[in-house]
């Protein structure tokens, strides 16, 4: 190929200069040394880590201006989610080896990888790669920063997770500061609401019980759907999302996740014991801290029910309509013995 029709053909030509050979990953360029006649690159896949590519002097700015198309950031992020199963990674560990960051990251599914970066990466990206180290490696849930100790050019971050505890991390000092900054970004909303679904059947979580502890608030949840039970230990602060997500999960019925209503309260200590009652499924118990209680009483007026109201008019085994053939009222309750058209009760 002649310089007159590499020239014209730069665009295209040189962006695949950028292409990692091993996956096919956007590359960064990270630098370039001086080699007479020839320009000696090195350009960073976010999975392979540091390449080299060579090139004439004279296409210098033909490559510098084929990188300004090239969507370096938009790899990085996908080279976060594991090849194997999909999940997100979580990151354990954060170093700096010849100029690069090298990320040691897993999955939920156990999956281990090193994923590279640019050690000027542009801040916001750098932020949202920070915000994985708050996120467990067992179960992916986002946690909290417990503690950050610097011990030199290193710092050990103690993250917890609402479901397996505390964990380990090391990042570079430098970047503690920005870490915090990146996790104070989370929505506590998006937390909570991580933290109450069930992540083998993706359904919102109901809670039982509500608990103060040292590290925050312990949520005794039940699935649904599995009728699987388990702890959340969030440190809740009590905003307008916050305090809706947890009304609903602790008005949701145990067993058919319908919207539940409030039937009594009885107070014990600084404590308030409450029942709901499901339009299937009849009266359950519920406990939460005083303080707490007021805040899910003032919120659950401006729940919407209606769709679990309706839903529960419909048959559980085959979703037909179903008749009342009897009303009745017990322990303060009105019963209404339902059929539909294919007999079920």
């Amino acid at each position: 190929m002649s310089e007159h029709q590499a020239k014209d053909m730069a665009p295209e030509v040189f962006k695949r200069l950028y292409t990692c050979t091993e996956c096919g990953s956007n590359m960064t360029h990270i630098e370039e040394r001086g080699q007479g006649n020839n320009i000696e690159s090195f350009f960073l896949c976010p999975i392979h880590g540091p390449q080299k590519r060579e090139f004439p002097r004279s296409f210098h700015a033909a490559v510098e201006l084929a990188g300004a198309d090239v969507d370096s950031p938009r790899s990085i992020i996908d080279s976060f989610r594991c090849p194997q199963c999909s999940l997100v990674y979580a990151v354990n560990a954060i170093d700096q080896r010849r100029g690069v960051l090298e990320v040691e990251t897993r999955c939920a599914n156990g999956h281990k990888a090193i994923r590279y970066l640019p050690s000027s990466l542009e801040t916001s990206l750098f932020k949202n790669i920070l915000q994985r180290v708050v996120h467990c490696d067992r179960c992916g849930l986002p946690g909290h920063v417990n503690d950050a100790e610097k011990r030199g050019n290193i710092a050990r971050i103690t993250t917890t997770c609402p479901i397996h505890g505390s964990a380990k991390k090391d990042i570079l000092s430098t970047h503690v500061d920005l870490l915090n900054e990146a996790v104070s970004e989370i929505p506590e909303d998006a937390v909570v609401k991580s933290s109450l679904t069930d992540h083998a059947c993706r359904r919102s979580l109901a809670i039982r019980s509500i608990e103060e502890s040292k590290q925050g608030y312990k949520l005794k949840c039940v699935c649904p759907g599995s009728k699987h039970t388990t702890d959340r230990i969030l440190p809740l602060t009590w905003n307008e999302p916050v305090v809706s997500r947890i009304t609903t999960a602790l008005l949701t019925c145990d067993e058919c996740g319908h919207l539940t209503h409030i039937l009594d309260k009885k107070k014990i200590k600084n404590k308030v014991g409450f029942r709901i009652v499901c339009p299937v499924h009849g009266v359950m118990t519920r406990e939460t801290p005083s303080d707490v209680f007021k805040l899910i009483h003032a919120r659950q007026a401006s729940i919407d029910r209606m769709p679990s109201m309706v839903r529960s008019l419909s048959c559980e085994k085959c979703s037909m309509p179903v008749n009342v053939r009897d009303v009745e009222e017990r322990r303060g309750l009105i019963e209404f013995d339902v059929e539909c058209r294919n007999g079920h009760r």
